[in-house]
């Protein structure tokens, strides 16, 4: 059986997030309102040279993508060609999952950090957007 070494996100920066995951809403109870809502969209990654949406994927090398701190989730649509996706296999080579071209996939990465995005065959377009809290 395969071992998995996962990523953990960084510690919180901003006040609130720990202990409100980034400032969730709260309902009419002063409750945080987890897992069914997000507070809005983000279409950049959080790296030193984001990649934005759409993004160009290729086969020839893995693509990045840094999870911001505060993401509960990532949607994705391939447009052009089918991309692989993997959370711990930074060539993509093995452990992966594939995003259909024409179809929304939606990944929740509350503790994940980065994900791997390598085109199938040629180059794709992919856009994504995460669900802020």
């Amino acid at each position: 059986m395969a071992t998995y070494t996962f990523t953990k996100k960084a510690a919180a920066v901003e006040p609130g997030q720990e202990s409100n995951f980034g400032n969730v809403q709260n309902d009419g109870s002063h409750n945080a309102m987890t897992g069914a809502t997000a507070n809005g969209p983000q279409t950049v990654d959080i790296s030193g040279s984001p990649v934005a949406s759409p993004a160009t994927v290729s086969n020839a090398s893995a693509t990045t993508l840094t999870i911001p701190l505060n993401a509960v989730r990532v949607n994705f649509l391939a447009l052009t060609n089918t991309v692989n996706v993997s959370e711990a296999d930074a060539t993509v080579a093995t452990k992966y999952f594939t995003i259909p071209t024409g179809l929304l996939i939606t990944v929740d990465v509350g503790l994940t950090s980065v994900l791997y995005l390598k085109a199938n065959t040629g180059a794709s377009t992919l856009s994504f957007w995460f669900d802020i809290v």
